[in-house]
């Protein structure tokens, strides 16, 4: 096989298992959770097997007769067992469960089991993939000057594949055809890989023997070789001892460079997260710009492969770089995001209506490109050269080479993501977390540069004051700001823990909480509204409702509200973000400081993998979902699957509950409505003026009990904290009912599943849609529950109503309801604020069966 049809296979082999490494993700997620710490274990796996198989293939390269052959074996074990992966993943979920079971209570052990199992379950693959480019270099491989161009183009040809099945994964398998599908078009192109590189395999290409005199007008290594007077063993000995140098400082470098590159990519990811928009989107475009900076840098590295002590210089000159420049990522992050120039051009685009989704996509790939495109060109540069160093100055021959330095990175990376996520951000935040890794880059910059037996002090000149100047620049800006907060905001909690940065601040007389810059709670009314409303109204759906289930703490005001009812017995809290529980606290006068109440529990865990462990039923399940363009991960709470597993932990008369804003994008809407109808038999929504979309599913008919509904407001704490929000009374809630609804109720093509969760990527692309509709999202939606309520039979309609006399919903109830609906959906569009709430506390207070 000629190399330049190989080179394309190979950017095609790189191509998938990038693609792996995502879809794998989102598969183990299923039965791990979407932790940061079920993430860790899968990537974490993943590269234990990426490192198993680079070290396997070294050990046993001078076995192998045709590199060529087996490579195409390699890649057909990995096709072959991606599709058997998903035939006994069933199973698999059944294992997880049993091991969960017995180790439950015992977190570490239960940590290690896990991961130990998701090892074995994908070591095979990856191991396989771990064995490819040290076969491809070492198939190639013609000659020893060869090796600097083949591990140059090879290792940047096999990166830039990655980048483009990033891209393919999260701009279009996932959406459109499923993360199980995904797998399967995947491991189809391992197997058309593997059958072509097959057929057209050849007999190695011959490398010339070690013992063949090349000559090399380079420096010698020691001072001691060029004095021809020294006896052969001298110089055999001290070839030897410089060899063993080199070793040890290429393989630490290995692993440090390793170490460096994947911590710096987890931190530069969780402060994007400030500027560009969580989503799928904008995490496949960040690690779009990394992977194509690498493989640039490799390309580059091409032409750096010449005189053995230069080489050595330079690497430690672009070490030295590396260090300088992801200092200044502190600022660009932390102060240049938040200057006008920026704000005004790359923010806008995110942010303003008037640019596309498309437009949006461009400017998450320039803002990552501006961060650390230069810094990862460098990256890019670096391994290339460390492994024409250790083939030059160690080891002459070039499957082995790569095989040593491949592997000890592999481990290097390892330990850099899960120091970055577990230790050095939790513990130190994202500025001294750079910090601290760029100190390690300088110093391999100069251990080298001393190595090279060049000058030291020209360096030293340079890149002092550089660095100070840059140091100085880290020094501004000490928090990282979402869209709408500002540096005048006055700042009562900030922590960037394992998942997210948490923020508790104030402006003016109102307290807010954001996560990763994205506003989740604050006392304000709007937002106050929505927590007080999701808190209270299922309790007026649902009798003797004693044991509760919260989906997300936030502010604790929520579930301080659920407090007040009296036949509470217990109130679980399960949140995913750690800081979250500290930041609560600052609320304790909003949320009846729940953390000294008895009825509350508190759990630490995602919701997802907290169902699928739990045996628990409860009475009512109340979720806030949190839906937003700025947070993918809460999709899964918007989905068949999760409304599936809150459904087998409801009781028998169980009351789900669930918040949407009235703003969401239409057609988002209408999938969460069917896919929530296609899991439940019973859904009504309740719409409160002017933002909040409650929707309420149930397996048994909901029962609007007038009766019951007094009753609870009977409760004066509860009357109290509803009141302020226009709910006065039992009318006030049935006036806010807006209807049951079905599937076929939905205009929605498909529905939002954990395989293919076209939520996600649906929100964001029609996010800035909202002005094709007069009035916005908000009265396009409103229109439609309009119709929808206007539409439906008036004895259908109330079925569920008990002590109420029939004959006066009509006029008193249906009548009254329908007007205001009416008048709110058309004065969206006129964008009258202040004459809607002037109408809607009117309505409210006007209720009354006469």
């Amino acid at each position: 096989m000629n190399k330049k049809t190989f080179t394309l296979l190979f950017m095609l082999s790189g191509m998938c298992g990038l693609m792996y490494q995502i879809l794998w993700t989102r598969l183990f997620s299923f039965v791990l959770g979407n932790t940061y710490v079920a993430i860790s274990i899968i990537v974490a796996s993943f590269m234990f097997g990426l490192f198993l198989g680079s070290w396997l293939i070294g050990k046993y390269m001078e076995r192998v007769r045709n590199a060529l052959k087996l490579y195409a074996s390699l890649e057909i074990s990995i096709g072959l067992y991606a599709f058997f992966l998903l035939f006994i993943f069933g199973v698999i979920t059944l294992i997880f469960n049993f091991t969960h079971s017995v180790f439950q209570g015992i977190e570490l052990i239960n940590l290690a089991v896990k991961f130990f199992l998701t090892l074995i379950l994908i070591v095979i693959p990856t191991s396989a993939m771990g064995a490819t480019l040290p076969l491809a270099v070492q198939y190639f491989t013609k000659n020893k000057q060869s090796f600097g161009d083949n591990i140059s183009l090879f290792y940047a040809i096999n990166t830039i594949g990655g980048a483009i099945g990033v891209l393919i994964a999260g701009f279009y398998l996932i959406e459109f055809l499923g993360i199980r599908e995904g797998i399967m078009i995947t491991a189809f192109l391992n197997l058309a890989i593997g059958v072509i590189v097959l057929t057209f395999s050849k007999k190695p290409v011959i490398e010339e023997s070690n013992t063949k005199k090349i000559v090399v007008k380079e420096k010698t290594e020691d001072h001691i070789i060029h004095h021809s007077k020294k006896s052969k063993q001298k110089i055999k000995t001290a070839k030897s001892k410089s060899q063993s140098e080199y070793k040890i400082l290429l393989l630490i470098t290995a692993g440090l460079s390793g170490f460096s590159a994947l911590a710096y990519e987890i931190i530069w990811t969780r402060g994007l997260k400030f500027l560009i928009l969580n989503t799928t989107y904008g995490f496949a475009s960040i690690l779009f710009v990394f992977l194509l900076g690498i493989a640039i840098g490799s390309l580059i590295a091409k032409k750096m492969n010449r005189n053995t002590e230069k080489q050595i210089y330079i690497y430690g000159i672009l070490q030295i770089a590396l260090g300088l420049l992801s200092l200044l990522t502190i600022y660009l992050l932390y102060s240049f995001a938040y200057t006008d120039n920026f704000q005004n051009t790359l923010n806008k685009i995110l942010y303003d209506y008037s640019y596309s989704w498309e437009w949006g996509i461009a400017a998450f790939i320039l803002t990552a490109i501006i961060i650390y495109m230069i810094p990862s060109l460098i990256m890019g540069i670096l391994f290339p050269l460390l492994n024409n160093l250790y083939f030059k100055k160690v080891f002459n021959k070039a499957g082995k080479t790569v095989s040593s330095i491949y592997a000890i990175n592999t481990i290097g990376a390892i330990l850099g993501s899960l120091s970055a996520g577990f230790i050095l951000i939790p513990a130190f935040g994202l500025k001294i977390s750079i910090y601290i890794i760029s100190i390690t880059n300088l110093l391999i910059g100069f251990v080298f540069i001393f190595k090279s037996g060049l000058k030291l002090r020209p360096v030293i000149l340079f890149s002092l004051p550089v660095l100070l100047f840059v140091f100085y620049l880290s020094g501004e800006g000490k928090y990282l700001l979402g869209n709408k907060e500002k540096k005048t905001d006055y700042v009562l909690f900030y922590e960037e823990g394992l998942m997210a940065t948490v923020k508790v601040y104030e402006r003016g007389k109102a307290r807010y909480m954001s996560i990763d810059g994205i506003t989740i709670a604050s006392t304000g009314r709007s937002l106050m509204q929505k927590e007080k409303l999701i808190a209270h109204l299922p309790f007026f759906l649902k009798q003797n409702a004693y044991d509760v289930l919260a989906v997300g703490l936030a502010s604790g005001i929520s579930v301080g509200s659920m407090t007040l009812h009296n036949n509470v017995k217990q109130i679980d809290c399960v949140e995913l973000i750690k800081p979250v529980f500290s930041a609560a606290k600052y609320f304790s006068n909003y949320n009846f400081n729940i953390f000294n109440n008895d009825k509350v529990q508190l759990i630490y865990d995602d919701i997802y993998s907290y169902l699928i462990y739990s045996d628990k039923k409860y009475d009512i399940i109340s979720s806030d979902g949190k839906l937003g363009t700025l947070h993918s991960g809460n999709t899964i709470m918007l989905s068949t699957d999760y409304y599936q597993l809150c459904k087998e932990h409801l009781k028998d008369d169980g009351v789900f509950t669930q918040w949407i804003p009235i703003i969401t994008p239409y057609e988002a809407m209408h999938i969460i409505i069917k896919s929530l109808t296609q899991t439940y038999k019973y859904v009504s929504l309740f719409y409160f003026y002017p933002s909040d979309l409650l929707m309420v599913a149930s397996e048994k008919q909901i029962v609007f009990d007038k009766e019951h509904m007094d009753k609870v407001f009977a409760n004066e704490n509860v009357k109290r904290d509803l009141e302020q929000f226009n709910v006065f009374n039992s009318l006030s809630i049935l006036s806010a009912y807006v209807g049951q609804y079905d599937e076929q109720s939905s205009k929605a093509a498909m529905i939002n599943s954990f395989n293919q969760p076209v939520l996600e990527f649906t929100y964001l692309r029609d996010w800035k849609k909202s002005r094709q509709f007069s009035g916005g999202y908000r009265a396009k939606n409103l229109e439609y529950l309009t119709l929808h309520y206007a539409n439906s039979d008036v004895n259908e309609l109330f079925s569920g109503f008990k002590n109420v006399g029939r004959s006066k919903l009509r006029e008193y109830l249906y009548r009254p309801t329908l007007s205001f609906l009416e008048f709110a959906a058309k004065n969206f569009i006129k964008g009258n604020y202040k004459i809607g709430w002037e109408r809607y506390v009117k309505f409210k207070k006007n209720l009354a069966f006469n």
